[in-house]
């Protein structure tokens, strides 16, 4: 406006990511790991089972195979490029007066190329291969129908293929769909400076964060891979659906409301205060990996398993729940295969609850000859707020193995706390 109380800006970048040291310690080095299952057999898919099971399995595993992993080098696809984040912001300020002035500003952002190791054959193929060539038939027939068909040349089965660094959606099969997320918010400020004893700044933040890819790291179930998460290692598929589905993202919070504001005195007692809200963030069951065993990677439920069973008269297939399959004393399968399950999608177990906390400030300046020594309290969470912020939504705790503590709390807020201080300045 030419009054040097006013400024609109528009900032507009590209940010390309620098690759960690992590990606090359794990994907191109000679990392090998080694895993061995065994262990006794329990109720461990129903823990109301009162009675023992009718087809026990003394030991998993019991000639002690060790299943290695990390034996073929990772390789780059032809075309890979870095990835990057576009930003967006657009935003207005104007100075009420010398020591008072607003803000509001709109923010955009949105994931470009993603960078993640990925290989292209289907859960369902590598099943067949190492469960169905054995016994003659597939589990997945060719991914939905009856597990009877017998193994040929033309079914769908192939083994575990090598990870390759790409750019999914890029330069990948149509299979593995793009990597998304989009973050769209708007902000107001109000800011007080220091004049006339007093300050306070303000800021009020409404937001969206959606997609199907929440980044470097994943919040879903703690993985720090960056660049090599379990995302996208498998095309989308039945068993894999899933992890594509769009939706609201794990640290995404609508509504976030920060209040910050402190009196000093001539005297040299100074009393402070922080007010912050923010919504809950969405909640979703997860399925164990079909492949990799682990927990929390799936989003679905009331999962569906298979199983071959012998019963004397030739090998036939099994489905249903967890416990039909440790009580069907025809079972031959060491654990059951995940083959199907509801679609659960993201957000479905709504929010954990909204989180606020009041912090407050006593600070004393006290004079003595040319020092000054300063002595401090600060109390958080003044209220000892105590709202759950993480619950366990992993329905199984290994594939095959339901979780006794499905929807139990697994943290709260950070309860009260003191801290003094002394300073002495000279």
């Amino acid at each position: 406006m030419g009054d040097g109380r006013t400024k609109a800006y528009v900032q507009v970048g590209r940010y390309y990511q620098r690759i960690l040291n992590d990606l090359a310690v794990r994907a191109f080095s000679n990392e090998v790991g080694l895993s061995r299952y065994r262990f006794q057999n329990g109720p461990y898919d129903d823990p109301s089972l009162s009675t023992p099971l009718s087809n026990p399995r003394i030991l998993v595993n019991p000639a002690d195979t060790i299943n290695f992993q990390g034996l073929e080098p990772s390789t780059v696809a032809d075309g890979t490029k870095l990835p990057y984040v576009d930003e967006g912001v657009i935003g207005y300020q104007f100075q009420i007066r010398p020591n008072l002035s607003v803000e509001a500003r709109a923010i955009f952002r949105k994931q470009g190329r993603a960078l993640e190791d990925v290989q292209f054959t289907t859960v369902e193929q590598i099943q067949n291969y190492y469960y169905g060539a054995g016994t003659g038939y597939y589990p997945y027939d060719p991914f939905g129908g009856s597990p009877t068909s017998p193994v040929s040349t033309t079914s769908p089965a192939a083994p575990f293929g090598a990870y390759v660094l790409a750019n999914p959606g890029d330069n990948t099969p149509s299979t593995l769909p793009q990597a998304k997320r989009t973050y769209k918010a708007l902000e107001l400020i109000l800011t007080k400076r220091l004049s006339d004893h007093w300050l306070m700044y303000a800021n009020y933040r409404y937001s969206r964060l959606r997609g199907n890819y929440e980044g470097l790291f994943r919040n879903d179930n703690g993985q720090s891979d960056p660049n090599i998460t379990s995302l996208f290692d498998f095309p989308n598929s039945r068993l894999m659906r899933g992890q594509f589905h769009e939706g609201p993202l794990n640290n995404d919070r609508p509504h976030v409301l920060n209040l910050y504001g402190s009196y000093k005195w001539d005297m040299g007692l100074t009393l402070g205060g922080a007010f912050n809200w923010a919504s809950g963030i969405p909640r979703q069951p997860y399925l164990a990996h079909p492949s990799y065993i682990n927990s929390g990677e799936i989003p679905g439920t009331n999962p569906l398993y298979f199983w071959w069973t012998d019963p004397g008269t030739g090998l036939t297939g099994a489905r249903g729940k967890a416990s039909d399959f440790f009580n069907d004393p025809n079972a031959i399968s060491v654990l059951p295969l995940l083959y199907d399950y509801d679609d659960c999608n993201r957000g479905c177990l709504g929010r954990t609850p909204d989180e606020a906390t009041v912090d407050v400030l006593v600070q004393y300046d006290w004079k003595i000859k040319d020092t000054v020594l300063t002595l401090g309290m600060e109390v958080f969470n003044i209220f000892d707020s105590k709202e759950i912020t993480a619950f366990d939504d992993n329905v199984e705790t290994t594939a095959g193995i339901l979780d006794p503590d499905y929807l139990q709390p697994l943290a709260f807020q950070t309860p009260r706390q003191y801290v003094f201080s002394a300073t002495w300045a000279w």
